[in-house]
């Protein structure tokens, strides 16, 4: 998952968590930097949504204005349009968009890609997380087709490079596994 272009990060989350913690990312924080996309942004109320990627070792994010630590469903797309802009999209709606100095690439650090904590070991999600879909393209023109009315969707015609469903084809030992349904980065 060494994306340095175009990056879509597609999740479905149900949590009622008002601690900081990260949804999914590659990055140590603070060394070996690439994006990050916070379920609840550090320091801030209400809690919302943020998404960061690294360029140069410079941030550039985008902050949410919806509260999705609810208790309930919601489906969460970040989006990274090279030079162009920084998306979040909440439930199918653009919820935040962030079209100043957005850089051409992101860095390509050596970050192991996380789903429900920070790649050091912190910030642990508390809630569920499931089908965390990534692609090296734009997907903004497909978010009512990942977003499917409100209902996880396959989403194996829109070619994600990873997906992870989450579902009963996980194990446990002393890490979880989850397999990649379209690749091989389970």
């Amino acid at each position: 998952l060494q994306i340095t272009g175009a990056l879509t990060i597609s999740c479905w989350v149900k949590s009622s968590d008002t601690t900081d913690y990260v949804l999914v990312q590659k990055d140590n924080v603070g060394v070996n930097r690439s994006y990050a996309l916070w379920g609840n942004e550090w320091g801030v109320t209400p809690k919302v949504c943020k998404f960061i990627i690294f360029n140069g070792g410079v941030q550039a994010d985008v902050t949410g204005a919806t509260d999705i630590n609810d208790g309930n469903w919601h489906n969460v797309v970040a989006v990274f349009n090279p030079s162009t802009s920084l998306s979040i999209y909440i439930d199918g709606s653009l919820d935040a968009q962030n079209t100043t100095s957005i850089p051409a690439t992101i860095d390509n650090d050596p970050a192991p890609f996380q789903i429900g904590r920070a790649g050091n070991g912190a910030f642990y999600m508390d809630g569920n997380l499931s089908d965390v879909a990534v692609w090296n393209s734009d997907q903004s023109s497909n978010i009512a087709t990942i977003y499917n009315s409100g209902q996880p969707a396959d989403l194996t015609s829109l070619s994600p490079v990873a997906w992870y469903r989450m579902g009963e084809n996980a194990s446990f030992n002393t890490n979880w596994t989850v397999p990649d349904q379209v690749g091989s980065n389970d």
